[in-house]
């Protein structure tokens, strides 16, 4: 773990196995962000997101993949900003279009939550990003690598 430090800026990094029993340390760790300048709404928001991605790199992405490939996570925390990346090394996943499909399903009225056994976390982020404020996305930046990208003003 690094941290590099700026007088307004705080950015901490970590890196994990694949492994879902991993996600104690991940929260463990989110824990030294939790300071007054971010509000308890949008602190539960943020870990939820962070438990979505972690939980979504393990059992999706690298679901493929040896259990000592690397998960790795970064906050950087700002009195303007909150912005989590979670790197995996899964394969190409088309996150907007899951998005956009998620969002038809969630807008019919007929939808009911609790008829649905999948997708969970993708409709978490979805509703992050339609009613919390939140700006997610997830790219590929290399050939080898996606970046689930989190971000919201303070």
């Amino acid at each position: 773990m690094s941290v590099d430090s700026h007088p307004q800026t705080q950015t901490i990094r970590l890196t994990v196995e694949t492994d879902l029993e991993k996600l104690t340390d991940v929260v463990t760790w989110f824990e030294q962000f939790k300071k007054p300048l971010i509000c308890q709404q949008t602190w539960l928001e943020a870990q939820i997101a962070i438990v979505e991605g972690f939980t979504n790199a393990v059992q999706h992405a690298h679901q493929h993949l040896p259990p000592s490939t690397p998960i790795a996570l970064e906050v950087q925390v700002s009195s303007q900003v909150l912005r989590i990346w979670i790197w995996d090394q899964g394969k190409a996943f088309d996150f907007d279009l899951n998005l956009q499909a998620m969002h038809q399903i969630t807008s019919d009225h007929r939808f009911d939550p609790l008829e649905r056994q999948a997708h969970w976390g993708s409709i978490i982020l979805l509703k992050l990003m339609t009613d919390k404020g939140w700006q997610i996305a997830y790219e590929r930046p290399t050939s080898y690598q996606n970046c689930l990208k989190l971000e919201k003003n303070l």
